[in-house]
């Protein structure tokens, strides 16, 4: 999976970004297990925090619910984009 780059100039500031725009299934999957495993899991989490805490923003679309067969609960839901 190669990542994309965006960068946009305008009146409102200069917004610049990372990160792939689509993942195919089975990369999502594996994103998915990543994030709710607990051995990769909180690690995962505590860079997103890192790099949240470092000031760059997360942008793109959350999920309103967990993803089917994993739990509404999960302690990870919402933390990392889309998992788990």
């Amino acid at each position: 999976m190669r990542a994309g780059l965006y960068a946009q100039l305008s009146a409102r500031g200069l917004y610049a970004g990372t990160g792939p725009h689509v993942l195919a299934r089975d990369q999502l999957e594996r994103y998915r297990e990543a994030v709710a495993d607990d051995r990769s899991g909180p690690a995962l989490a505590a860079a997103v925090a890192a790099a949240v805490d470092a000031g760059p923003e997360p942008a793109g679309e959350s999920l309103k619910t967990a993803p089917r067969g994993y739990p509404r609960d999960h302690p990870r839901i919402g933390c990392c984009g889309a998992g788990p």
